[in-house]
C-alpha cells in the first residue's frame, strides 16, 4: 500500500511542478522590463527586479552548483542551491581591473596560508591589503579563476580538491577544477511580483487537476529465497539458494484534487552574468501544500486482498532555474529545470479503521520510500519539462534596447 500511495502523490506534485514551471516561462519575458546600466530611464520598461546596492552585489558559485556562503566565524562552504543574503557578497572594483569582495557581515574576502589559496571571509582590515586584492582569470561564460594580484596560484573554492597537482615553475595558464568559480550579479524579485505569480500558478495548477483523476495499475513480482543444504562428496557444507516464495502483488491507486492549494514563491533570485552579461538565470523557491484524497486497493491474486480510502496533504519544497540569453533582438529561454526537491506526506488519514490505527508507521513508510526516490523524482520531473518546453525564442525590436536579457 505504501509503494502505490507514494506513486500517487509523486504524480500529482511532479504535474503541480510542471504546471509551476510552465507560468514561471511565461514570466521570463518580464524580466526582460528592468532599467539597467547603459538604459535610459526614459526608455520603456518597469523595474520588476529591486537594483543592486552600492558596489555589485554579486553570488560565488562552484561548477557542482552550490553557492558559497560566509559563515560566522568566517568561513566559507558551499552548501545551498539557491543564494539568499548569506552567500551574497559586495564586489568593489580595484585599480588595473582587479576586485576585492566584502562578505555579508563587512569583512572583507580574504586569502590565507603561505600560498594565499584558502579563502576566509574574516580580514581584520578596514582597507582591501595585498590578500584582499584578487584578479580574474576568465574562462568560458561566467566562469573564471582567481588569484591574489601578484601571486602565482589559483584560489581553491573546493576543499575536496587538494589533489590538484602544484603548479610548476611558471605560473599556470589555467585554474583546475577546484580552482573554478562561477560569478553573478544577483537582485531579488519583489514580494509583490512573487505574490502575483504564485496566484497565477494556484490558477493554473487548479485547472490542471480540477476533476482529473490519477489511475494507475501496477504488479510486482515478489520472490523469497533461502540457503538450503545441498552437500557434495568434495564439499559436505555446500548450500544451494532455493526459492521457497513466489506471488505477484497488485496495486490500484486512485487519487484526486481535494481543495485549495498553498503555493509560496518564497525566494526569486534574478542571477545576470558578471563577465557575460548577456546570460541570466532566473531562479525559484517554492513551498506548496497539495490536498489529496483517494482509494487504494493492494491484492495478491486468489489469496487476500485490503482497500481503504484516504486523505493526505503533499507538502512539495522545489528549488528549479530558468536560463536566458540575449542577442541584439532575440531572447532565448532554456527549458527550466529542477535542481533540489522534496516531497513529504502529512496528516494522513484513512477510512480503514484497522489501518488507521497504523496511521503514522505508514506514513513514515510512504515518506521513507519518497525520501528514497527524490532524485529518480526530479531525474523524471526534468525529462518531462524538458520534452513539454524546447527551448524558446522570442523575437521583438525592443529586446536590442533592454539591459537584462
Amino acid at each position: 500500500m505504501s509503494g502505490a500511495s507514494a506513486r500517487a502523490i509523486v504524480g500529482l506534485a511532479v504535474i503541480a511542478a510542471g504546471a509551476w514551471y510552465l507560468a514561471a516561462v511565461a514570466s521570463g519575458t518580464l524580466l526582460a522590463a528592468e532599467n539597467g546600466a547603459g538604459v535610459k530611464a526614459a526608455e520603456p520598461g518597469a523595474a520588476i527586479v529591486k537594483p543592486a546596492a552600492a558596489g555589485r552585489s554579486v553570488v560565488l558559485k562552484l561548477p557542482a552548483g552550490r553557492f558559497l556562503r560566509a559563515t560566522g566565524e568566517g568561513s566559507l562552504r558551499p552548501e545551498r542551491r539557491f543564494p539568499t543574503e548569506q552567500e551574497t557578497f559586495q564586489l568593489l572594483p580595484r585599480d588595473g581591473g582587479a576586485i576585492a569582495l566584502k562578505a555579508p557581515g563587512g569583512r572583507f574576502l580574504t586569502a590565507c596560508g603561505y600560498d594565499a589559496r584558502t579563502l576566509r571571509a574574516d580580514s581584520p582590515r578596514s582597507e582591501p591589503g595585498e590578500r584582499e586584492t584578487f584578479v580574474l582569470v576568465p574562462l568560458d561564460g561566467n566562469r573564471a579563476g582567481m588569484k591574489v594580484r601578484g601571486l602565482r596560484d589559483f584560489i581553491l573554492f573546493a576543499p575536496d580538491a587538494r589533489e590538484v597537482p602544484p603548479a610548476g615553475p611558471k605560473p599556470p595558464e589555467k585554474p583546475a577544477a577546484g580552482e573554478i568559480v562561477e560569478i553573478y550579479e544577483v537582485a531579488e524579485v519583489p514580494e509583490s511580483i512573487r505574490s502575483m505569480l504564485a496566484a497565477a500558478v494556484r490558477t493554473l495548477v487548479a485547472e490542471e487537476l480540477a476533476d482529473k483523476e490519477y489511475n494507475k495499475v501496477r504488479s510486482r513480482q515478489k520472490e523469497k529465497f533461502l540457503d538450503l543444504p545441498a552437500p557434495t562428496k568434495k564439499d559436505l557444507l555446500r548450500t544451494k539458494p532455493r526459492r521457497v516464495l513466489s506471488v505477484t502483488e497488485e496495486y490500484q491507486v486512485r487519487a484526486r484534487l481535494a481543495g485549495p492549494m498553498e503555493i509560496e514563491i518564497k525566494h526569486m533570485p534574478y542571477l545576470k552574468g558578471y563577465r557575460q552579461r548577456d546570460q541570466a538565470r532566473l531562479m525559484f523557491v517554492v513551498h506548496a501544500g497539495i490536498p489529496v484524497r483517494g482509494h487504494v486497493r493492494y491484492t495478491i491474486p486468489d489469496v487476500l486482498g485490503a482497500s481503504t480510502g484516504f486523505r493526505t496533504s503533499v507538502r512539495l519544497a522545489l528549488v528549479g532555474e530558468l536560463a536566458a540569453r540575449k542577442s541584439g533582438d532575440e531572447l532565448s529561454l532554456d527549458p527550466p529545470e529542477v535542481l533540489e526537491l522534496h516531497v513529504e506526506l502529512r496528516r494522513l488519514d484513512l477510512s480503514n479503521d484497522v489501518l488507521q490505527s497504523w496511521r503514522e508507521p505508514i506514513e513514515e513508510l510512504v515518506n521513507r520510500e519518497l525520501r528514497h526516490n527524490e532524485e529518480r523524482i526530479r531525474s523524471q520531473a526534468n525529462k518531462s519539462l524538458a520534452k513539454a518546453f524546447q527551448a524558446r525564442q522570442l523575437h521583438s525590436p525592443l529586446l536590442r534596447y533592454l539591459a537584462l536579457p
